[in-house]
């Protein structure tokens, strides 16, 4: 057998990394990692780990990291990056030759510059699950390293294992106050170890549960931390009372803020120090406006509470587990606390006008239908009416008065909703490429805990963690995320969802955990504000500001479908159109004007 010839690699690294190189192994490294006190250099100690024990050395990580390795022996090439992506690592490879870095830009001349069509397409088509993060960026030939995953690359191959353990089964069995008990010890860990990596540290502070946690925990330590908020000035906005809850109970520096005017001068500037097209359905102008005031304070790190909602859990599953057990005296009751505690607009767009008891029944309606839908789906007839009669029995369910309620606010849409406002190709010659995806971290997890640890690790979050990265970087200063922690996400996935439950708000473990903390005000919340009015108003201003531009000819058009969205914007548009009718359409609409914006900043321009 003839023996191949083995292609050499180069590698090229854009970026700060510390750096160790020898005859047989070369480290890449930019690392900030937690609860472990480093005495020599990043790269040099790594090296040694490698040497060891080979790339499993990271499932002992915590913390934010992004490492490349090279075994010149092997040939071999690793990127290894921390489990929810803190640390962005980009690369290319051309002719044997690697490089890599923090910005997909700095990867590219302006002449290499393609737009990736698939991941175009992804963006313009509403999500209905949880999707894994994926390699493939906006733009063809650049790949992200999968986040708590090994790749390894040759010349000939490329694959990815995850190096991410999951291990809820350690908290089982523990009673709700030794659960609470870890919990805030686990939660109060990690934000004092996100303040040891800075000097000054500030915070987002909305007023919501979560960034008021991460705030008042960050207190408990002694910091006082200049704090911002963005108001859009909408009263389904205002959040004046709770932040000053906060400010009263632990006395941080607080600034409220308003977004920036200038809308569409954001999200150019924006395009150019970003990897994508704008990821948030409210533009960056409301995050600049925070990220300029913190440079002005000279903030270093400033935390949030991103995705803490979703890492505590709202114990929602109990719905289906009661339903299961067919208890439907405790399922009633359930519903009935869940429609007295939280918004559920989605229901309907009168929610706010509705009196106690007659939100109440329409959670129980909305339940109910679901479910009957679901059996009729199945085509199983007989068990969908025996169902219904017994959801009329023991839950008060009504059809008559469900189908009104709920075929009110179906018909009060004004247009069918859209799906995606992707083009397709007229031919086929777009093929969509494979790409490796983290689908591999949700192997060995147990069907209990999946979707809400899908929902943790969902690709959309990690790409926003990913542009706070480059927003940070470009006003100076570094994005703390103390929910996303590993120990404290798998402490969470252990804890029922009864408990997480509570009387019907939902995340009832971090209540009880950081009761001392918190103010009543917030400890009593069970809302949160929503910002689609400023989502609504921001696509009109943009919608106003490009027509002009985006006219036929435009690059846009030749992935958007124009005819569906023109029909899309004539409806968001009209007069009788307000913020709370399909604000899913908003979002879908408005990711197309970003999309313009930024081919028109990198590709049109040029």
């Amino acid at each position: 057998m003839q023996k191949q010839n083995k292609i050499p690699i180069d590698m090229n690294p854009h970026g700060t990394y510390s750096i160790y190189d020898d005859s047989t192994l070369s480290v890449y490294a930019d690392v900030c990692l937690h609860e472990l006190e480093l005495e020599t250099e990043p790269a040099f100690f790594l090296a040694g780990l490698y040497r060891k024990e080979g790339c499993s050395f990271a499932e002992k990580l915590k913390g934010e990291f992004a490492i490349v390795l090279h075994d010149k022996k092997a040939e071999e090439v690793f990127f290894i990056r921390d489990r929810f992506g803190f640390k962005p690592l980009f690369y290319k490879e051309w002719n044997g030759t690697l490089e890599f870095g923090d910005k997909a830009l700095h990867l590219l001349s302006e002449d290499e510059r393609i737009v990736n069509r698939e991941k175009v397409r992804r963006y313009l088509t509403r999500m209905e699950a949880y999707e894994p993060y994926e390699e493939s960026t906006f733009f063809e030939g650049i790949f992200s390293a999968l986040p708590g995953h090994i790749t390894s690359w040759t010349p000939s191959t490329k694959k990815a294992q995850t190096f991410w353990k999951l291990n809820p089964s350690a908290y089982r069995g523990l009673g709700k106050d030794k659960q609470v008990e870890y919990f805030r010890s686990r939660f109060l860990q990690s934000v004092k170890n996100w303040l040891k990596t800075a000097e000054k540290p500030g915070g987002h502070l909305s007023g919501g549960l979560d960034s008021s946690s991460v705030v008042c925990a960050a207190a408990s330590f002694g910091s006082v931390l200049n704090t911002y908020h963005v108001d859009p000035g909408h009263d389904s906005s205002d959040e004046h009372f709770f932040i000053e809850a906060v400010v009263q109970k632990i006395g941080n520096r607080h600034q409220d803020l308003r977004p920036e005017s200038d809308i569409l001068d954001s999200l150019k500037a924006l395009a150019h120090f970003a990897n994508g097209p704008e990821l948030y359905p409210i533009p960056s102008a409301f995050h600049f406006a925070a990220a300029q005031a913190a440079r002005a304070d000279a903030v270093d790190l400033v935390l949030t509470g991103h995705d803490g909602d979703t890492v505590t859990g709202y114990g929602n599953g109990l719905f289906e587990q009661l339903y299961a057990q067919e208890n439907w005296v405790k399922l009633k009751t359930v519903l009935e606390q869940y429609a007295a505690e939280r918004d559920l607009s989605h229901m309907s767009s009168r929610w706010d006008q509705l009196s106690l008891d007659e939100r109440k029944r329409l959670s129980i309606s909305y339940f109910c239908l679901s479910k009957i839908k679901q059996t009729f789906r199945e085509r199983a007839w007989f068990k969908a009416l025996k169902r219904a009669q017994i959801f009329r029995k023991y839950l008060g369910f009504s059809f008559a008065y469900a189908l009104t309620a709920l075929s009110n606010f179906a018909f009060s849409k004004k247009t069918p909703s859209v799906r995606s406002f992707y083009k397709e190709t007229p031919t086929p010659d777009f093929m969509a490429k494979e790409s490796l995806n983290a689908s591999a971290m949700y192997a060995d997890v147990l069907p209990e805990h999946m979707l809400q640890f899908r929902a943790i690790t969902n690709g959309a979050y990690v790409e926003v963690i990913e542009q706070l990265y480059c927003i940070g970087q470009h006003f100076g200063h570094r994005y703390g995320f103390p929910f996303f922690d590993a120990a404290l996400i798998e402490l969470s996935l252990a804890i029922p969802d009864e408990v997480k439950f509570g009387n019907g708000k939902g995340r009832e473990t971090i209540r009880e955990a950081l009761k001392e903390e918190l103010p009543r005000a917030i400890l009593d919340r069970g809302t949160k504000a929503n910002f689609s009015e400023y989502t609504f108003e921001s696509f009109r201003l943009l919608y106003s500001q490009t027509k002009a531009l985006f006219s036929e000819g435009h690059l846009l058009w030749q992935y958007a479908d124009k005819d569906k969205f023109d029909k899309a914007c004539a409806t968001i548009m009209a007069s009788d159109f307000g913020h709370k009718d399909q604000p899913g359409l908003v979002v879908l609409a408005i990711r197309v004007l970003f999309l313009g914006i930024w081919m028109e900043e990198l590709f049109v321009k040029k």
